[in-house]
């Protein structure tokens, strides 16, 4: 009984970082539209930006962990240090 329990406590997790993804993905699309369509204007969105894609970068990774694909798993991570330093970058020149 508690192996199924621990099966559907990760089946669960797995469809709420689907959800996360999904919604995150959303976001980030209409909000890249939004800063595109007026770049001066909206320059103090890119670091809300890029903190949005190293949310969605972790979440993946953290996926990744779970699935036991240690090599996606880093790589992911590389990724999401990246942003995160971008998203640092960007507000200190805003």
């Amino acid at each position: 009984m508690n192996i199924k329990r621990n099966i559907r406590l990760v089946r669960k997790i797995f469809n709420v970082l689907d959800l996360v993804n999904i919604v995150l993905s959303v976001v980030i699309i209409v909000l890249g539209i939004f800063i595109f369509v007026n770049i001066s204007g909206n320059k103090a969105l890119f670091p809300v930006l890029f903190l949005m894609a190293f949310v969605l970068n972790l979440s993946i990774a953290f996926r990744a962990w779970l699935n036991d694909n240690k090599g996606r798993y880093i790589i992911q991570l590389v990724i999401s240090a990246f942003l995160l330093c971008v998203t640092f970058l960007g507000f200190i020149a805003v």
